[in-house]
């Protein structure tokens, strides 16, 4: 969170304003970002940027007003460490500017609305301004363009203590790339939103003949509001804000969360049983300079795994993950960078790949590839190709590679499986005792077996014996006298 309990915006311009935002994680961070200025208020507003990178972070500021550069910046080897330095990172526009900012590397921006004092007109005649104070302080996250979305839904119904003192002024502003530009095909409630081409101004890039985009700022009614664009492989980005007395409010509708800052390498293997591997994230930092670090998360059975490999093509290395697995249950998530080793991979722009809807890969647009590069060794340490789906000890896995960013490097990843000696030792003398077990029972079995034959056997012979004795009695009328009594 960032914010400050009564902050002045520029410093000593009343009144001040309670404002707070929540930072979106840092991987989100983007290179290129489109500003707009806030409709109603005429002196314009400030900009902040905070670096990603700890040092060599290069960008540059150009604004445009009514088509003339007015703002020209650029900062060379901004180091994260300034970001405590007053006024570094910050630039002033004081007129209803469109800028532009670009970045070697990520960086977060907010914009400042001003307080209402920094009206020059307000200063000098308050009782004649029919917009007497209106507006103050307000902070708002920018997105950069990569997370811009293709519709929004928001409701702006913002109401104070009084009814008497809401905010008279409500509006949003739209920002929206050359590529996905059409006045009529952003829409507010199935309706266009400004479809009158005038009223939008457009973002240069290094001079005013480079258009890298299009926005427009204007007044929005309370209430819900569903915003999307006509063409669904379109996004756009949408800010909504508004003033009253000596009060404002700025806010996004809404941004994507897509790893921008880190390239991420998702592969996934699911077993037909909870036995082995389940799942495994690779990722890894997006800062091209600098060799990556490697971190590993596991879910599954862990016990199982003892070393994860990483190839690339310029490098193959195997590391042994760095905890003890057999204390950990099986559900449970490992997540452990791995800081001793470190992998490079190679330059990610060195490799164009793009992701088709068959779930192929194409590499550098020639070279189709299918979406799933992982490798596992089994007990008898014989690598298994896995493609749609492989088989080891029986059982089937299947597999994919999921690519989050259009340039990057395909990974090769082996999982080894380990045999840990005391779980070894344990199975074999349970497997004897049962066995043993097993042949106790087996002759005890027989043993009452054979005695209950002997029986039945004598039992029937006497049986037989004494039947016949009394049929001869019978057919020869011999009669066995009683016996004597004593």
């Amino acid at each position: 969170m960032a914010g400050h309990q009564c902050g002045e915006v520029p410093q000593r311009i009343i009144n001040c304003d309670h404002y707070v935002e929540q930072i979106p994680p840092s991987y989100t961070w983007g290179y290129n970002f489109l500003i707009v200025p806030f409709h109603s208020r005429d002196f314009g507003y400030i900009i902040k940027i905070l670096p990603y990178s700890p040092s060599n972070t290069d960008f540059k500021v150009f604004c445009v007003n009514d088509g003339n550069g007015i703002v020209d910046i650029s900062v060379q080897n901004y180091v994260l460490e300034e970001r405590l330095v007053p006024n570094k990172g910050v630039f002033d526009t004081t007129s209803q500017s469109y800028c532009t900012i670009q970045s070697n590397k990520p960086i977060a921006v907010m914009q400042y609305a001003k307080g209402h004092e920094v009206d020059d007109s307000y200063v000098d005649s308050p009782s004649t301004k029919t917009d007497a104070g209106l507006g103050d302080p307000a902070m708002v996250w920018i997105p950069s363009v990569a997370q811009y979305l293709n519709k929004y839904f928001i409701s702006n119904d913002v109401y104070l203590i009084s009814e008497n003192d809401l905010f008279s002024s409500n509006g949003i502003y739209i920002t929206v790339l050359p590529e996905c530009f059409n006045a009529s095909g952003i829409l507010d409630n199935g309706a266009p939103l400004e479809a009158d081409v005038s009223k939008w101004s457009a973002f240069y890039c290094d001079n005013i003949t480079d258009v890298c985009g299009y926005g427009v700022s204007i007044d929005i009614v309370q209430g819900p509001h569903l915003l999307e664009h006509t063409d669904s492989t379109c996004s756009f980005s949408a800010v909504l804000f508004g003033w009253g007395n000596q009060k404002g409010y700025a806010y996004p509708a809404g941004f994507g969360m897509r790893p921008i800052a880190e390239t991420f390498y998702s592969i996934a293997a699911i077993p037909s049983s909870e036995k082995l591997l389940v799942d495994i994230i690779v990722y890894r930092s997006g800062d091209l300079s600098q060799t990556s670090h490697i971190g590993v998360m596991i879910n599954g059975d862990n016990e199982n795994i003892l070393n994860v490999s990483f190839s690339t093509d310029e490098s193959s290395r195997m590391l042994p993950v760095p905890v003890n697995m057999t204390n950990l249950h099986d559900k449970d998530i490992i997540i452990k960078l791995i800081k001793s080793d470190e992998v490079h991979l190679g330059y990610p722009f060195s490799l164009l790949i793009t992701v088709n809807d068959n779930g192929t890969i194409e590499v550098n647009s020639s070279v189709a590839v299918t979406p799933t590069h992982c490798t596992m060794t089994s007990d008898t340490n014989t690598p298994t190709e896995v493609h749609s789906s492989s088989y080891i000890n029986n059982e089937e896995y299947t597999s994919s590679l999921i690519l989050t960013s259009i340039s990057s490097t395909v990974i090769l990843t082996t999982i080894e499986p380990s045999s840990s000696p005391v779980s070894v030792g344990l199975s074999l003398i349970i497997t004897t005792v049962m066995i043993g077990l097993t042949a106790v029972l087996f002759i005890i079995s027989i043993i009452i077996l054979a005695t209950l034959s002997v029986y039945a056997l004598y039992h029937n012979k006497a049986m037989a014996k004494n039947s016949n004795r009394g049929i001869d009695n019978a057919m020869y009328g011999v009669h066995e006298p009683p016996q004597a009594k004593k």
